[in-house]
C-alpha cells in the first residue's frame, strides 16, 4: 500500500498525507479489529467471527473498487503546487 501512495495522491504535496492516512488506518484496524472480533465471539460464539471477517472483506473490496473508479492523477503528471 505504501508503494502505491504516490500514484494515488493528487499532487506531490499530498503524498505524505496519503502515507500518513494509510498508516493511521492500518494502526486503527490493528487496535479495533481484535476487540471487535472478541466482542462478537463473546456475544455469539465462534461462528459469528467468520461472518464478521467476510463482511469486512466485502467492505474492503467495495472500497477498493470505488477508489479504482476515481480519476487519479499520477504525481509525475501533477503540477507543482509551489
Amino acid at each position: 500500500m505504501l508503494a502505491t501512495a504516490p500514484a494515488a495522491a493528487r499532487s506531490a504535496a499530498m503524498v505524505p498525507v496519503m502515507m500518513g492516512l494509510l498508516m493511521t488506518g492500518s494502526n486503527f484496524g490493528q487496535v479495533t479489529g481484535p476487540i471487535a472480533v472478541g466482542a462478537v465471539v463473546s456475544a455469539s460464539g465462534w461462528g459469528a467471527a467468520c461472518v464478521m471477517v467476510v463482511a469486512a472483506a466485502i467492505l474492503a473490496g467495495l472500497a477498493a473498487w470505488m477508489l479504482a473508479r476515481g480519476d487519479h492523477k499520477r504525481v509525475s503528471d501533477a503540477t507543482d503546487p509551489a
